[in-house]
């Protein structure tokens, strides 16, 4: 199976990876020499971006008409990163920026780091203890179950983003951010300045990593006060030993793997995951909030109403379907996963059913 077309499947964007690269000369990000280095490794090693973060048919469905469904719905965001990364780089003055490379990219792709992952399935089933019975009972069917409810949390992830606090730090040290296969790590934002209470630090490239925090009370997106655009934050950031730390802890919080510009920067970051135990991930835990799933669902789709996104981009963006959450009779709609019905905390589940678009 793993020699089949599509067997080897990114849980981070090959280009996001190449964007941590030294070597800009390369047009491909894909194709950029990076430094990496994986729980087991005794010494780094320089490998090309599309090398790693790749697991074997990680997202592949078994039971499903297009086993490749899951993978497929990564890529619009996977082409229009690259620009959003630009984008960002340009950011440097005015606190407003893009509102429709916010809502169809930078949303959507925080969004996917927390449902890609292979911590996805333990974190769903610590939510859901009963799932993981019930998956383990029907067999391939339960991994199809998990994939189709990376689908369901991506759009609910969405929401809860389009709700939070963004800022966007232009790193102007020496020392380059790092990248790890999780995508993220959770820090005490509230202490730097950035944010209330706890948030995630993101690397977006080895210069630039935005802070995301919870916004209270939530924003209804009935009407933007800035038209077409957001309100995003940013500042520089000088003070090498913040780098350091935050690079340590992005290599604490990785899954398994780490990525980084120099061996160096690499090494002095992963000393701090021997030294210290590795971190278990939290997911969208620190952005949560107390609305039904089913709305946090619609809270990007008015988001990206108020921007004027059209419904070609949206089909894209969403992988052709837009979940819609069942409760009750599952057989009077197109249900294709079984879901966890967090609010009510009950062990009845609810169904994902889709709406073509």
């Amino acid at each position: 199976m793993s020699q089949e077309p599509g067997a080897k499947q990114h849980i981070i964007p090959a280009a996001h990876i190449g964007s941590f690269s030294i070597n800009e000369e390369i047009g491909s990000k894909r194709k950029r020499p990076i430094w990496f280095r994986r729980d087991g490794m005794q010494q780094t090693k320089e490998l090309i971006a599309e090398a790693v973060g790749v697991r074997k048919h990680i997202y592949t469905l078994n039971e499903y008409t297009e086993p490749r469904y899951v993978d497929k719905t990564w890529d619009y965001v996977e082409h229009h990163l690259s620009e959003a990364v630009t984008a960002l780089k340009e950011h440097s003055r005015g606190p407003l920026f893009d509102g429709s490379l916010w809502a169809t990219v930078l949303v959507p792709f925080v969004a996917q780091l927390f449902c890609r992952g292979e911590e996805y399935g333990g974190l769903l089933h610590e939510r859901a203890p009963h799932l993981e019975t019930l998956n383990q009972a029907i067999g391939n069917n339960g991994v199809d179950n998990i994939n189709m409810n990376r689908l369901i949390d991506f759009q609910i992830n969405c929401g809860l983003l389009c709700n939070a606090e963004w800022r966007l730090l232009h790193n102007q040290t020496t020392i380059p951010f790092i990248l790890s296969d999780l995508g993220y790590a959770p820090i005490q934002a509230e202490r730097y300045g950035y944010g209330t209470g706890r948030g995630y630090f993101i690397p977006m490239s080895k210069t630039l990593a935005l802070v995301i925090t919870q916004r209270l009370p939530l924003r209804e997106p009935s009407h933007s006060p800035y038209g077409k655009k957001i309100m995003l934050l940013n500042s520089p950031l000088t003070d090498r030993n913040k780098v350091k730390f935050f690079n340590e802890r992005i290599a604490k919080c990785a899954f398994s793997e780490a990525y980084g510009s120099t061996m160096e920067v690499l090494n002095q970051a992963w000393g701090e995951r021997i030294i210290r135990r590795k971190e278990a991930p939290l997911g969208p835990a620190l952005i949560q909030s107390p609305l039904a799933d089913a709305i946090k669902i619609e809270i990007h789709w008015k988001w990206m109403d108020l921007f004027g996104i059209p419904t070609s981009t949206r089909k894209e963006l969403y992988g052709g379907r837009k979940i819609q959450v069942v409760n009750g009779d599952f057989e009077k709609h197109s249900t294709v996963a079984i879901v966890y019905n967090e609010k009510a905390k009950t062990q009845i589940p609810y169904g994902l059913a889709y709406k073509e678009l």
